[in-house]
């Protein structure tokens, strides 16, 4: 129960925000999806939607290794839309804001951040329901120019980047059917989101996009390490819950 979608940054920059819409439609125990960042090995930029035994969904932040995993940050509650904006800036730093819960992270190492990865399915196996996450915008700006305080804000707070950051990405999906071969999403092209506090607006036009490039093996022991970090977490909320039954 693997999908896993990778697509190669068409620019990159020293400064890097990825914008993710999306609404948990049904998630069972042990699913997860994941959306982020990455050059090659096991650093990955991003966020973790992860759903252990009699709890709600609930979104991590990745910010490095295994060691620099950040969270619960917050619940994904069934059929709720959440935007998530995650800022990594070149003084290696991470700032966020999920569904207007905001954080900021050193972080320890920030290698240049080339791939997006979106890696959907169930820890469990294949005899698991798969989750229906629609993802509505994923789309990554990026730009070498450094940035004021009144950006970084506007950026985290309505999702406005300045003029000076550059599409890197910019794609819809859901996925319908999970198999282990790797499907084809039909993107969109979408002007940079606009967030206030009671209400979300965009337009969206659709457009024709490359296939996407295959796998190489840096990304594939990304994603292997991915769902060995998700399995080692699901294991370890199913023995805390164990443990506070049994108290």
């Amino acid at each position: 129960m693997l999908y896993n979608e990778t697509r190669r940054l068409s620019t990159i920059g020293n400064n890097t925000l990825l914008t993710v819409a999306f609404t948990v439609k049904d998630i069972g125990d042990y699913g997860y999806a994941s959306i982020y960042l990455t050059y090659n090995g096991v650093y990955a930029y991003g966020l973790i939607i992860l759903k252990a035994p009699d709890k709600n969904p609930e979104i991590y932040i990745m910010a490095g290794d295994q060691n620099h995993w950040l969270g619960p940050i917050r619940d994904a509650r069934i059929g709720e839309d959440i935007t998530a904006y995650i800022l990594i800036l070149e003084n290696n730093t991470l700032l966020y804001n999920i569904g207007g819960k905001t954080g900021k992270h050193d972080l320890v190492y920030l290698p240049p951040l080339t791939t997006l990865h979106l890696v959907v399915g169930n820890v469990t196996g294949r005899t698991s329901t798969a989750p229906k996450i629609v993802f509505n915008k994923i789309v990554v700006y990026v730009t070498n120019s450094s940035l004021s305080g009144r950006e970084i804000s506007a950026m985290l707070s309505q999702g406005i980047p300045p003029k000076s950051m550059i599409v890197a990405v910019n794609i819809s999906f859901t996925p319908v059917t999970i198999t282990t071969s790797t499907a084809t999403p039909t993107p969109t092209i979408t002007p940079p989101p606009i967030l206030n506090t009671s209400t979300t607006q965009s337009i969206t036009t659709t457009s024709s996009s490359s296939q996407p490039e295959l796998l190489g093996q840096q990304s594939l022991a990304v994603v292997i390490t991915v769902i060995v970090l998700i399995t080692i977490t699901m294991i370890l909320l199913r023995k805390k819950i164990s443990a506070e039954r049994n108290e």
